[in-house]
């Protein structure tokens, strides 16, 4: 490389750090980061354009977590820049998802996914592609599952018969592909064995054409397993107002938990009980994290 494209190189490469650093925004549709620093899972690409840089970054999760972007040249560093990133759950999406008292995740896909709707007695989520071909809209979230823990939900879907199509994928595999009227159903998926499983909800698109609503919808996704769950101090199998009493009780020294208890109290893995799980486990009670 001669000097002249050398500077034009670095010059280059400096200027798609300052641009990284100051100017990257990032909403959970784009990125997500853990809600523990020594567990963060960042996949990094870079691609260029003639003058046009852009950084996709994917993982999952809620919390903050840092981004280093280094530029080598020669095998040497010449440069590195880092930046913070804080990502917070979408509240409104997770209520609208979950069944009530749930406390699963989800991440929006970009530039369409699934939008919170108040209907009769439902608040769901609703697919925001109507009318744009050749687009998906999707909604994710990925779960630990022993085998034999159940995830199940309710859908809806009206389209363009055998063209627009609602896809229920489990770790890339359909397993449930619906379109033209269907009314409200429950689908249940079984998991096989102990396991880490990506759920995706979507709405496909084809190049032409439109019929009913165009749209699909989402409700009252529920994961029913045997395991304790987390916030549920007394182990009657949801996370309640009872719960956060029993803690908020055991930190000002009233009574005290027991060892499983006490573990299922830490909400926030902080090894010690205060009313900051209670406090959680309010906003857990109330689907609102």
């Amino acid at each position: 490389m001669n000097a002249k494209r050398f500077k034009m190189f670095i010059s280059g490469m400096m200027a798609f750090l300052m641009l990284f650093t100051c100017m990257t925004f990032v909403s959970a549709a784009d990125i997500a980061a853990s809600d523990k620093s020594d567990k963060t899972d960042f996949n990094a690409s870079i691609d260029k354009n003639g003058d046009s840089h852009g950084a996709t970054i994917n993982t999952r999760g809620t919390g903050t977590a840092t981004i280093t972007c280094t530029v080598y040249v020669d095998g040497e560093v010449f440069a590195a820049v880092s930046t913070e990133v804080t990502v917070e759950p979408d509240y409104e999406l997770n209520l609208a998802a979950n069944i009530e008292g749930g406390q699963l995740d989800f991440i929006n896909g970009a530039p369409y996914g699934f939008i919170p709707e108040h209907e009769g007695d439902r608040y769901l989520l609703m697919s925001n592609n109507v009318g744009i071909n050749n687009s998906a809209a999707t909604l994710s979230t990925v779960i630990y599952m022993n085998a034999g823990d159940t995830l199940s939900f309710d859908y809806w879907v009206s389209s363009e018969s055998g063209y627009d199509v609602f896809v229920f994928a489990v770790n890339g595999v359909n397993a449930l592909r619906k379109s033209g009227e269907v009314n409200w159903t429950t689908y249940t998926f079984t998991a096989e064995e102990d396991s880490e499983y990506t759920f995706e909800w979507s709405y496909r698109k084809d190049s032409s054409a439109a019929s009913g609503a165009d749209m699909a919808k989402v409700d009252n996704v529920a994961l029913t397993t045997n395991a304790p769950q987390m916030g549920d101090v007394n182990g009657d199998g949801s996370v309640n107002t009872a719960d956060a009493v029993l803690v908020l009780r055991h930190s000002m020294e009233i009574s005290s938990l027991n060892e499983d208890a006490f573990v299922l109290a830490d909400v926030n893995g902080d090894g010690s009980i205060t009313a900051a799980d209670a406090i959680l486990i309010l906003r857990m009670a109330s689907a609102l994290s």
